[in-house]
């Protein structure tokens, strides 16, 4: 179990490197684009406030389908939108890259739930317990990190982070177990069809 919260460890630290990356090219990036101080902050702002939303919808998604289906597919769109801003040639592509990178970002209440179930399979096994990679230790790690590799250039950054990405998103396809048996997980409300009349 304790391989498990390590590639959840990796997830959470892919996601917020992903989001730290551009902080120290933000002015770059604003001449570059012609995005200006508004355009600048949204960059910022977009994949944080996008993180929060994606996180609400994401939780139930996954006692729906499984935490590591959900995580693989969070993981693969950490890893897309970061080539995508690799390549980005204009402020669209910009934009639709921090959005999927904070879409993704949203998968930390699914590592969460996937730690609480670790933390119930270890109730009757021996004395394991969760790493403690805790939300704040990976923002500081992730946007600090973020920061350095974003200060050599815009394209490399993208690519280090994509990197990460990928080696997070083969950490969860050949590492985790999935937390979240069939047998417990929520039935969706089945939707009621239009009547005629």
């Amino acid at each position: 179990m304790r391989r498990d919260d390590l590639v959840l460890g990796s997830v959470e630290f892919a996601d917020l490197l992903a989001i730290g990356l551009l902080l120290p090219l933000l002015p770059q990036m604003a001449r570059r684009f012609g995005l200006g101080v508004p355009g600048a902050a949204a960059l910022v702002a977009v994949p944080v406030i996008t993180a929060l939303l994606a996180a609400v919808w994401l939780g139930p998604l996954s006692a729906r389908w499984g935490r590591k289906s959900v995580l693989v597919g969070t993981c693969l769109v950490t890893a897309e939108a970061l080539f995508v801003l690799a390549w980005a040639g204009d402020a669209f592509m910009l934009f639709m890259a921090r959005l999927a990178t904070g879409v993704a970002a949203g998968n930390v209440a699914v590592v969460e739930a996937s730690r609480r179930d670790l933390s119930r399979e270890a109730e009757a096994g021996p004395s394991w317990k969760p790493a403690g990679w805790s939300l704040g230790a990976g923002l500081a790690t992730g946007v600090v990190i973020g920061a350095v590799v974003g200060g050599a250039s815009a394209s490399a950054a993208a690519y280090a982070g994509g990197a990460v990405a990928v080696a997070s998103l083969v950490g969860v396809v050949a590492l985790l177990h999935e937390t979240l048996p069939v047998s417990e997980r929520a039935r969706m409300p089945a939707r009621r069809g239009v009547r005629s009349h």
